[in-house]
């Protein structure tokens, strides 16, 4: 790898932005953008404190040795290749061509990314960090948005601004979100419900319905139209199928499901049939 995918990779494995790397280190998110893209070289003067917040080494970072386990630092050839391999396929991302690639080296992607995420969490959807990376295989002003590999949108354009761009990311995720959410970001649902609904999950989820189970009637219901609002009566209908039938697979929990939120009639269901979400 290039010195700039290692400060990509290892910035993410710890949970920082851009900018807040830049905070750490005291230079500016579109220093690191360019550091990440190989457009520039971090000052020697930054490679220790840089290391030191990335927790690698420097001959990792610079390629030293690297075909060798490191006995002095704290990442091995080992640790390295386990981390590619948990990397190779991102759940999600957007490839970007050459040209389209010079609207997102200022960084001011991120803000807009952070309000979209915002916006969609209103509507009970976490939005799953997004990986923007440019693309040698892409034409010039083409983009492509993936969920593990599957394209979600692919469009090429003449004349698109950052704006268009991210405008399109958020119809993608709303739209297409049965192909994007995972157990993971199930679970993570589910955790923040249960501050609020306790006595709907406690001993239920996961302990007798598992995330994967949930996850694939989430995504049936939203295939059908039905947006993830719908989440505590999901819950709701998956627990008193349970109840009634022990034995239940995931095909009964769908119909019961199915069943209990064509019974309502609140703002959700009339925005939902009318395509306003």
């Amino acid at each position: 790898m290039e010195l700039g995918s290692k400060i990509s990779i290892c910035r993410q494995n710890m949970n920082m932005t851009q900018e807040e790397l830049a905070v750490k280190l005291g230079v500016t998110p579109q220093a690191i953008s360019m550091y990440e893209r190989n457009v520039r070289m971090p000052d020697v003067t930054l490679l220790s404190q840089l290391c030191k917040m990335l927790g690698v080494s420097a001959d990792y970072l610079l390629g030293i040795n690297e075909n060798k386990s490191l006995s002095c630092g704290n990442i091995s050839y080992q640790e390295e290749l386990m981390c590619n391999l948990r990397n190779c396929i991102e759940p999600f991302e957007m490839l970007i061509g050459k040209e389209l690639a010079l609207l997102f080296v200022d960084g001011t992607f991120e803000e807009q990314i952070a309000n979209i995420r915002l916006k969609l969490s209103k509507e009970g959807i976490i939005m799953p960090i997004v990986r923007i990376r440019d693309d040698s295989l892409m034409k010039d002003k083409q983009f492509m948005i993936l969920s593990y590999q599957n394209v979600l949108h692919n469009e090429i354009c003449d004349d698109v601004s950052l704006e268009d761009i991210m405008q399109r990311l958020e119809h993608t995720v709303r739209n297409k979100y049965a192909e994007i959410i995972t157990p993971d970001i199930a679970k993570n649902m589910v955790d923040n419900l249960k501050e609020k609904y306790p006595a709907l999950i406690e001993n239920i989820i996961p302990e007798k319905i598992s995330y994967g189970i949930l996850t694939l009637v989430l995504k049936s219901i939203m295939v059908r139209g039905n947006g993830i609002m719908y989440l505590p009566k999901v819950l709701e209908c998956m627990q008193y199928c349970f109840i009634e039938n022990p034995n239940a697979n995931v095909q009964d929990m769908i119909e019961a499901v199915t069943k209990g939120i064509e019974k309502e009639d609140n703002y959700w269901v009339y925005m939902a049939k009318n395509n306003l979400l």
